[in-house]
């Protein structure tokens, strides 16, 4: 073979050598991302995708880290974690202060609608539903939302601190022209202590999620106002931090995609496949 030949024919095969090796060559693990969720039936999803083994098909290592609802932000903020799930409201109410201190959380993709936070009353009849008001007032809705939270005048309502439940009381109070500490008691504490308190009989109504109403309402508790009925829906998604976003996109890119297969998934057979996160 020529000279002139070899000249054309080596950068080809150079440059071919360099195309499938880019192509072909496997996608180097990241370092362990801490993901995260807390223990309810929405933001517990990520489990199903560990057991099913789909984050090392994507070439993830991921750790999940339980958090209570309360402690996300901070937990994310602190660099416990690397990414979590959590909704825009609870974000915003801490990232002011979070951001203040030296902080850089950012809230990154939202995932999904949450509908369904409610405060929760005891079948005493001290407080009535709006479902009440309502058949009272079948015409105006409005007026039957503002003769329900006018009842939280003079009560003690318990929720946790910077979450959306809290949002759901300080929207109520607002409605009804009153204030919190002169007019309403508002007690903090995780979601479950805060609902252990209620159903031993503290304070007069409690504001949670979804779990949390269900549990009082097996133990005789019923619905006074849901959150739709006074803000508008909730957005949950992932939260994390600009430095981490900045350096592991591709990696969150790829947590996305898992949240839509774990939905695609449980959609399928509901009855079956939801067992990975009740048996969780």
């Amino acid at each position: 073979m020529n000279k002139r030949l070899l000249r054309t024919v080596i950068p080809i095969v150079i440059v071919a050598a360099i195309i499938i090796i880019v192509i072909f060559w496997p996608e180097p693990r990241v370092s362990t991302i801490i993901y995260g969720i807390s223990p309810y039936q929405d933001t517990i999803l990520p489990v199903v995708a560990e057991e099913l083994g789909w984050y090392e098909e994507e070439g993830l290592s991921v750790k999940l880290q339980v958090l209570p609802w309360g402690e996300v932000m901070n937990s994310l903020a602190s660099g416990a974690v690397d990414v979590a799930i959590q909704n825009f409201n609870s974000f915003q109410a801490t990232h002011n202060n979070i951001n203040q201190q030296g902080g850089d959380v950012v809230f990154y993709y939202p995932l999904f609608v949450f509908k369904g936070a409610a405060i929760v009353i005891r079948n005493d009849g001290k407080i009535r539903p709006l479902s009440e008001f309502i058949r009272s007032h079948p015409e105006d809705r409005e007026q039957a939302i503002l003769k329900t939270v006018n009842q939280l005048a003079g009560k003690t309502v318990i929720t946790t601190k910077g979450t959306e439940m809290e949002q759901i009381v300080l929207a109520a109070v607002k409605k009804a022209g009153l204030k919190v500490g002169a007019d309403v008691t508002i007690v903090h504490a995780e979601p479950d202590d805060a609902l252990n308190a209620f159903l031993s009989g503290d304070g007069d109504a409690y504001s949670g999620g979804v779990t949390e109403r269900t549990e009082a309402s097996r133990h005789g508790a019923i619905l006074m106002i849901e959150s739709s009925d006074l803000n508008p829906p909730v957005i949950d998604g992932l939260v994390t931090t600009e430095h981490f976003a900045r350096e592991h996109e591709h990696q969150l890119l790829k947590l996305i995609k898992l949240w839509y297969r774990t939905i695609n998934f449980m959609e399928e057979d509901l009855d079956r496949n939801t067992r990975v996160v009740i048996d969780y």
